[in-house]
Order: C-alpha cells, then structure tokens, then sequence
C-alpha cells in the first residue's frame, strides 16, 4: 500500500493530501524549497554582516576625516542600520514584486518598534529626555500616517516616493540644525579594524555594499520562490521571515 500523508484542519474546508513519497515530482519540488530556505539563510548573514561593514567603514573614514558626529550618527547610523531594508525593497521593487518590498518596510518597522525597543528595554530600562521625546513624537506620527495615506489604493506613485523623499530631507535639515545635543564622543562596539588606512575602510564600505545587493537578490529570489511554492502570499514573508531578518542590525 502506497503511504500517504494527510494533513486535516478543524477551521478550513480542505484537505491537503501528498501521495507517493518517492514521487520524483514531490522530491524535486521538496529538494527546490530546501534550495531556496537556504538562500534565505545565506542573504540574512550577507545582509547582517553587510551592514556591519558599511556603517563601520563610513564610522571609520568619519572618524579620520573629522567629520561633524551627529552625521555619523543621525545619517551614517541610521542609514547604514537601514540599509538590508533598502536593498532588499528596492530589489523586490525592480523584480516586480511589490507586496514583497512594502510588507518588508511594514514589518521591519513593527520589528524595530515590538521587538527591537522592547528587548533593549528588558534588558536594560530606558531613559528619554522629555525634550526629545516632545520633539522626535511628531515626526514618527506624521511619517506613519503618511505611508498609511499612500499605501490605502495599494499603490505608491512615483509622485508619493518623491514627495516622501522630500520629507525626509526637511527632517534632516531640521535635525542637523538642532545638534547640540549629540555627543562628541562616539564609541562603535563593532569597529572592525578601526585602525586601519582609509583605503582599507573604504574598500570595506565597498564589500559592505556588495554583500548588501547580493543579499537582498538571493532574499527576494528565495522568499517568492517559497511563497510560490507552499500558495502563501509574498507580504506574508515579507512582513515576517524577510523583515525579521532585514531588522537583524538594528536588534544587535
């Protein structure tokens, strides 16, 4: 008698038989996913240690060129911690995968706020100055109901990319002229070979960058080729598996 394998569910109306163990077509199909779970595993370590690289060589070459702190830590830091989710929803964009690219902003940010703030405060409780915290709130509030806005048709134009672009940059500009409370003392724990020439950290930002692209390729590849596969949406992984993994730099 050939085995079966029979999966029942109480809440759905459907059952999902998968017959004949040593069909060739099962194997196959089974051998691609396990294929394609490992891409996923590989791009978050190029994403994690990507990021790592690009933020400790521009810290670094800041840091010999004597340059300004709080753009090391308002633009280099948080841009280059950001940097996995950049790739990867650019990437997806380009690859005609849109759920997959929104769900991963969606879910990273979600990450950052439950998972992110929330361990850092179990572990150890944290202080905000009230001042900072009245005048950081509104920018946060603002920025959220605007990507819900946008996002509401399940479309973002052009126009809309721009006009947030834009936002951004006045939120710069109005930090950067407002500095002085960020400290002149800035101590990276993940300095790797700080002391090395500029020519070495550049070429470490570079390799940085490289990891970052070819990470957020094989994520993008291996995330829509198993939602594909098992009949799952795209934002499903992207809101989870892909944004926990692109989340990686800010949780460390």
């Amino acid at each position: 008698m050939d085995a079966f394998f029979l999966f029942t569910s109480n809440h759905s109306n459907y059952n999902i038989e998968l017959s004949r163990i040593n069909n060739p077509c099962i194997s196959l199909a089974f051998t691609f996913m396990l294929i394609d779970t490992g891409l996923i595993f590989l791009s978050l370590a190029l994403l994690y240690y990507g990021g790592d690289f690009l933020v400790t060589g521009c810290i670094n070459i800041s840091k010999r060129f004597k340059i300004s702190p709080f753009f090391i830590v308002a633009v280099i830091i948080g841009f280059g911690t950001s940097a996995p989710e950049f790739a990867v929803s650019i990437m997806a964009s380009l690859q005609g995968s849109g759920d997959l690219a929104l769900a991963n902003i969606v879910g990273s940010n979600i990450t950052n706020v439950g998972l992110v703030l929330g361990a850092t405060a179990l572990i150890a409780p944290l202080t905000i100055e009230p001042r900072q915290f009245d005048k950081e709130t509104p920018p946060l509030i603002i920025a959220t109901f605007i990507i819900c806005v946008f996002a509401w048709n399940n479309y973002l134009s052009r126009l809309e990319g721009f006009t947030m672009i834009i936002l951004l940059f006045i939120y710069l500009l109005k930090s950067f002229k407002s500095n002085e409370c960020i400290s002149d003392n800035i101590d990276e724990e993940s300095s790797f070979m700080d002391t090395k020439r500029p020519a070495f950290q550049i070429c470490l930002t570079v390799v940085g960058i490289v990891m970052l692209i070819i990470g957020a390729n094989l994520i993008v590849q291996g995330a829509t080729n198993i939602a594909r596969s098992i009949g799952i949406s795209e934002w499903f992984i992207g809101v989870s598996i892909v944004a926990l993994g692109t989340s990686l730099p800010e949780i460390v």
